[in-house]
């Protein structure tokens, strides 16, 4: 009873030797259509070519089912490979910057700038791992999706000190704090990205809050530079106000065009 089953798994799964995943896989759909097959019979099919038509036909894509199992199977044992690929990775990412550290400041001298090297050798590593951590977070639930956008937006920012203590203290760049205001700009364009991206609920509450807020932060960025006159370049809060409420009652016609739509229809049903 069980010959075209396991001809059709050993068919659409070739053998690979060793692979004890596969093997467990092909057992394990084997049971089901043997199982299935039982069932049928029972119930009144006597016809053995039809059950198995039947029942293969219900199994039509195996390589696709393997590949999720295969997936699942082995994604504890990806992480902990990563996992401890991470540590050993740190480890000696730390144990190199330390030495580039120590053996520039011996070397130069200027223990007064070199020790960027050191603190923004930690803070870029800090950032991988938040970045991790959004990642991980955001294969999770969504429920769980606002903690990966707090990460990221500690990332960001984290990020964004780094620049600013290299610029300053390096390269004694004029108006260097304006790249933490940067940052905080950064921090709304990449949660606004996060959201559209994995498509959060009430989205466009996200976009309206920050516009002005990112605007504002323009505007101090053109300002500190003399790019634009602080005066009248504050009008660029008050329009970034009109442009929310543009936004605001551009959705509202759109979602009462749709309700009218949708009323239409049941009517005419």
């Amino acid at each position: 009873m069980k010959e075209r089953y396991i001809d059709y798994i050993d068919k659409s799964l070739p053998d690979r030797p060793g692979d004890s995943v596969l093997y467990q896989f092909k057992r394990k759909i084997l049971d089901e259509m043997t199982a299935m097959d039982s069932t049928v019979e029972a119930r009144g099919l006597n016809d053995k070519k039809v059950r198995e038509d039947l029942i293969i036909s219900e199994y039509p894509n195996l390589a696709g089912k393997y590949a999720v199992y295969f997936d699942k199977k082995t994604q504890k044992q990806r992480s902990k490979r990563n996992l401890i690929a991470n540590i050993i990775g740190s480890l000696v990412y730390i144990l190199v910057l330390l030495i580039i550290f120590l053996g520039t400041s011996f070397v130069t001298h200027r223990w007064g700038s070199t020790w960027v090297i050191m603190v923004d050798g930690i803070l870029l590593w800090a950032d991988y791992l938040l970045l991790l951590g959004v990642a991980k977070i955001t294969s999770m639930r969504r429920a769980f999706h606002i903690f990966a956008r707090i990460l990221l937006s500690i990332a960001v920012m984290v990020f964004a000190v780094a620049v600013f203590l290299v610029c300053m203290a390096i390269f004694h760049l004029p108006h260097s704090w304006l790249i933490v205001i940067a940052g905080i700009a950064a921090i709304f364009a990449a949660d606004s990205f996060y959201v559209f991206v994995t498509r959060q609920k009430l989205a466009v509450i996200f976009y309206l809050a920050y516009i002005p807020a990112f605007i504002t932060m323009i505007y101090i960025i053109l300002g500190a530079l003399s790019i634009i006159p602080w005066s009248p370049g504050w009008v660029m809060i008050p329009l970034s106000l009109l442009i929310d409420a543009v936004i605001a009652a551009a959705l509202i016609i759109r979602n009462k065009k749709i309700a009218r739509e949708v009323a239409k229809h049941w009517n005419e049903d």
